[in-house]
């Protein structure tokens, strides 16, 4: 899978952050409506999310395609300038600077060899990095 389209981006975190059965960041218990264009309604407290809800992705106007991009390239250079980063991705060095350091804020200490863990709560993390590897590997 390539994730040319926000939409291929979204399918693949709503796979990963569920596996297929969405819980509900408000309610976790609560029952589950899909709606259209990968939003989900909570039955317990009538609020909308989708996968980037509680995310480093959540209210963000930036392409999750711009944001997979930068993962995968910060992840094999974590010290590169954010202009450089910004002429990578084609955004602007603000725009750069500031998802740089989003990620930088989930990632592990510089003598460890985990991943990037982008916490949605104490109990659940993506592991975007391995993700990323896992993609390239096999796509």
């Amino acid at each position: 899978m390539n994730f040319l389209s926000n939409e291929d981006c979204m399918r693949h975190l709503t796979l990963i952050r569920w596996d297929g059965i969405v819980l509900s960041p408000f309610a976790p218990n609560s029952k589950v409506y899909y709606c259209s264009s990968s939003k989900f309604k909570c039955q317990s407290t009538g609020k909308y999310f989708n996968a980037k809800t509680g995310t480093i992705f959540s209210n963000t106007r930036i392409s999750l395609v711009v944001w997979f991009k930068a993962i995968e390239i910060l992840r094999f250079n974590k010290t590169m300038t954010s202009a450089t980063l910004a002429m990578q991705i084609g955004v602007s060095q603000k725009t750069a600077w500031h998802i740089q350091n989003k990620i930088k804020q989930h990632l592990p200490p510089h003598n460890s060899n985990l991943s990037l863990q982008i916490s949605t709560s104490d109990s659940e993390k993506l592991n975007m990095l391995d993700w990323l590897i896992l993609h390239k590997d096999n796509g």
